[in-house]
């Protein structure tokens, strides 16, 4: 008979007598427990779009009604309705003035009779606020969105640790009045949302589920580190690297997001997007083929003229090198060569995407990138009638891109292993007798 493993979940448990094979109890768990799902590109996507749809469909409803269905989950996400109710609020106030902005005057009737007409140097000045606005509530939530995005990105490959990884939490909830049965519900909450209480328990979970490994994640995570011999505790080395990780970086993130948010609305603040034409963003399905074919063939041309001829920058060199003194001379190190490398891909970029450009192919999204890169250059001049008009927009810009690069780095300086401050080491491949 299959001798069943030591672990305590399912790692290969044999398929004969009572026993459940591991591929039927992977599809229990799926169905009917929470668990970590395989992530991917669209992840992300996919949550913030099931968020926002139950948050007008369903959250909403059930907490003002009093549900006591309604958990802190799905008080967290109806953080996003206020804040679109408000902008579209504003945006509208904006928008209604333009085709009421000032009636000719005279006597009822001739009002009455009038009513559409308006000044139309008011209704223009209504109009480019509306669109600075809306250019501002669009580029905040961008800015928020990407800075933590970026700085994610970068510790992942940086430590292994995915800030972002999310599960699948099956909710079973209890009768609402009036019914016979609860129903059942998936939220989409994230692993480590918590600093002090991540869920442990289900990439253990995940872990032997599908990799027969208690430890799978912990041991990747410790290589990365830079362990070079396997630990015979990972999870006891690594989780706590992981909590001071997730502390630092969540206090930094909130700085380094709105910094970035602040500098998104100075960008829609900018004159470059009066000049605007939102008639020509017409959506069709012929024009998103069209869209779609264009971004196919600028990738197809970048591919095959990019030549890069300049190293990669090794940001792997930061992480290896002692103490911070040694990091930072480290990370001057590879400024250039990333200047470099940067250059070249741009430049590449830029020849197959400056040919459709110039053909005219990319229709409204010129317009876009034109009014994008005129707002970002309108707002790194700045305006000459004092110095923080001038600098201001400098100011935030760099702000941005270093407060976005130090919630990276400051998180992973202390995530390396330092063989310098180990006060003791033990040879993991030699017996040791406890007393």
């Amino acid at each position: 008979m299959t001798a069943v493993s030591k672990n305590p979940v399912i790692n290969s448990l044999p398929d004969v007598g009572y026993y459940v094979s591991k591929e039927v109890k992977r599809e229990e768990i799926n169905t009917n427990e929470s668990h970590i799902d395989k992530q991917g590109a669209l992840t992300g996507v996919k949550t913030e779009a099931h968020k926002l749809t139950n948050d007008i469909l369903t959250y909403f409803p059930k907490g003002f009604s009093g549900s006591k269905n309604s958990d802190f989950y799905e008080f967290l996400s109806l953080g996003k309705v206020p804040y679109l109710i408000g902008s579209m609020l504003l945006i509208a106030l904006y928008t209604a003035a333009i085709g009421k902005n000032k009636l000719k005057t005279g006597d009822l009737l001739d009002i009455v009779r009038r009513r559409g007409e308006y000044d139309s140097q008011s209704a223009s000045a209504a109009m480019n606020v509306a669109k600075k606005m809306g250019a501002g509530v669009v580029l905040y939530g961008i800015g928020k969105w990407l800075s933590k995005k970026i700085s994610h990105k970068l510790i992942s490959a940086s430590t292994g640790v995915n800030l972002d990884m999310k599960y699948t939490n099956i909710i079973k909830e209890v009768p609402e009045p009036g019914k016979k049965i609860g129903m059942t519900r998936k939220q989409y909450p994230g692993v480590f949302d918590s600093a002090d209480f991540p869920r442990k328990d289900l990439i253990a979970l995940d872990n032997q589920l599908n990799h027969g490994n208690l430890y799978y994640y912990e041991d990747k995570l410790a290589k990365k580190a830079g362990f070079k011999d396997k630990l015979n505790a990972p999870n006891q080395t690594m989780w706590p690297k992981i909590r001071e990780l997730k502390v630092r970086a969540t206090a930094l993130e909130n700085i380094s997001q709105y910094i970035a948010a602040a500098t998104g609305v100075a960008i829609g603040a900018q004159k470059s997007f009066e000049k605007l034409d939102g008639s020509k963003f017409k959506i069709s399905k012929k024009n998103l083929h069209a869209y779609f074919d264009t971004l196919s063939e600028i990738k197809d041309e970048f591919l095959k003229n990019i030549q890069i001829k300049v190293a990669k920058p090794n940001f792997g060199n930061i992480f290896k090198a002692q103490g911070i003194n040694g990091k930072l001379k480290s990370a001057g190190d590879e400024i250039k060569p990333l200047a470099e490398y940067v250059k070249t891909v741009y430049k590449s970029f830029k020849e197959a995407y400056g040919g459709k450009f110039k053909e005219g192919k990319l229709g409204p999204v010129n317009q876009l990138y034109l009014t994008l890169k005129g707002a970002v250059k309108d707002l790194w001049n700045g305006t000459p009638r004092n110095k923080i008009t001038k600098h201001y927009g400098k100011a935030l810009i760099i702000g941005t891109i270093a407060s976005t690069a130090l919630t990276w780095l400051i998180p992973t300086i202390n995530f390396k292993k330092n063989p310098n401050t180990m006060k003791s080491k033990v040879d993991t491949k030699k017996e040791y007798e406890v007393c």
